[in-house]
């Protein structure tokens, strides 16, 4: 008995993306296969079991030998062929491998089967070479494994991409999860020049550190973070952090007022010229009940010596501020002369002008 395919057509094949609505079903690895079947010149009218094998190289003889088989065979039971025509979905449920078609060269192999176990089979031809069609391949191209889009852009989530890759999703865009580190540590974007060297990266964190960091970004090792307003935070190559500003002319360059702690209790406002803070609250005993910067001796009734830990600048002439405290009578605290650079000496009388003990606070502002 002679068979002979005739007629092969490759409707569709390989594993390529394309546009499709969001009902339908996911795009496999799957192809339509139609043929020709004749026996002695006469087309096979029925049913017949056909043989599918895949393979690297066209062979040679009938049936054909050489090349190496791409995974598994397939066979199709109950194949109905009208006027010897039949149209078959080759490698349906992935008999071939997920790398059966990596971009190299593929031919198909039709054996028809004298019986249900293809104990003995019958070859239809040489091996068909597969050609993806325009629709399915399109700019889509394998190498290997790797899969390359040479056409333009490509959107996810938009059909009107603006750049190179358009994700648009109310979701996370990006997920990256490295599974070759430990659990401890995120994943990584790296940014590369145009020779393909690392420049930076953001991510790949450590145990105990933030696991976002930028480094060397820009051509000149900086990094900025940039508002509608301009620059708002720089990091310079040289060591030196600016906010405000992207010229910082010290190792820290604050443009505007400063808040420190928890609750911004603590502020240092703005100024013309470097200056500093000294506040306190003494006790009638001689004793620090507030603030820090400094120390205090009481050697006698009514005598309190505040040390400053820093001491102002010499020819700045700090400013001094004493508010008496007290629950009973009258207390006058004053300075004894202005404050010095390291020190200032505050009296307290009472009423009377008799020196007497008695709670104070105070402040101190001077050129640092």
């Amino acid at each position: 008995m002679s068979n002979r395919l005739s007629t092969i057509l490759l409707l569709a094949a390989l594993l390529m993306p394309y546009a499709r609505p969001a009902t339908a079903a996911p795009f496999g690895r799957a192809f339509t296969y139609q043929g020709q079947l004749s026996q002695s010149g006469v087309p096979v009218e029925g049913t017949v079991i056909l043989r599918f094998s895949l393979w690297d190289a066209a062979g040679s003889g009938s049936p054909p030998t050489g090349g190496n088989q791409i995974g598994n065979v397939q066979a199709v039971a109950n194949v109905f062929v009208t006027g010897g025509v039949f149209s078959v979905a080759v490698n349906a449920n992935d008999e071939f491998g997920p790398q059966a078609f990596n971009g190299e060269g593929r031919w198909l192999q039709v054996d028809v089967c004298s019986d249900s176990t293809c104990a003995s089979t019958t070859s239809l031809g040489p091996r068909q070479a597969l050609t993806g069609t325009p629709y399915a391949l399109g700019p889509w191209q394998m190498s290997g494994t790797g899969l390359g889009y040479t056409d333009g852009s490509v959107g996810i989530g938009t059909t009107s991409p603006i750049a190179p890759l358009h994700i648009k999703t109310t979701a996370p865009s990006l997920l990256l999860q490295d599974t070759a580190i430990p659990s401890d540590q995120s994943g990584f974007v790296s940014f590369r020049n145009s020779t393909g060297s690392e420049t930076g990266w953001v991510g790949y964190g450590s145990a105990g550190l933030p696991l976002f960091s930028v480094v060397n970004v820009r051509a000149g090792g900086d990094i900025q973070l940039y508002t509608a307003t301009g620059a708002t935070l720089v990091a310079k190559s040289s060591g030196s952090v600016g906010v405000g500003t992207s010229s910082p002319a010290a190792k820290l360059d604050v443009r505007g007022d400063i808040r420190l702690g928890s609750a911004g209790e603590y502020f240092a406002p703005a100024s013309g010229e470097a200056l500093r803070i000294v506040r306190g609250e003494i006790l009638a005993a001689g004793s620090i009940s507030a603030g820090s910067g400094f120390t205090l001796t009481h050697p006698s009734t009514g005598v309190y010596n505040i040390f400053f830990t820093t001491p102002f600048l010499a020819t700045s002439h700090p400013a001094l501020s004493v508010t008496p405290v007290t629950n009973s009578g009258i207390l006058i605290a004053m300075a004894s002369g202005l404050p010095g650079p390291s020190s200032v000496t505050i009296r307290v009388v009472n009423g009377s002008g008799t020196a007497t003990d008695g709670a104070f606070s105070f402040a101190v502002i001077g050129a640092r």
